[in-house]
């Protein structure tokens, strides 16, 4: 039997680099910029009912590893939020993420929509 309340983290970045496309004759990429620090995760109770399961996920951006900016000067946020599970293939993630430091921007609402195929 599962237990009731499981810890999933879908996305959990730690280092990363911002992208953006050199050319448009191929797949050419370029790093522009500094080595940055994010983490995401998200804590999911598993099935309040058959079709709902309501989560609390974390989003936050560091600023670069270089040079870490003072927490006010970063951006962390809490989004609560209810994942529906409408068909086997379906899924709906809706929430209300909020910044937590003054460099957050303020209320957000956020939404997923997930097919498995």
């Amino acid at each position: 039997m599962r237990a009731p309340c499981r810890s999933a983290h879908r996305r959990l970045r730690f280092l990363r680099r911002p992208y953006d496309r050199a050319s448009v004759d191929g797949p050419r990429f370029r790093v522009r910029g500094h080595v940055t620090f994010a983490l995401s995760g998200e804590a999911e109770y598993d099935k309040l009912l058959w079709w709902l399961s309501p989560a609390v996920e974390y989003y936050g951006d560091m600023g670069a590893v270089s040079g870490l900016p003072g927490v006010q000067h970063q951006q962390h946020f809490i989004v609560p939020t209810l994942n529906f599970d409408f068909l086997d293939q379906l899924e709906l993630n809706l929430g209300v993420g909020f910044g937590l430091t003054n460099a957050s921007n303020g209320t957000f609402v956020k939404t997923i929509v997930g097919w498995t195929f």
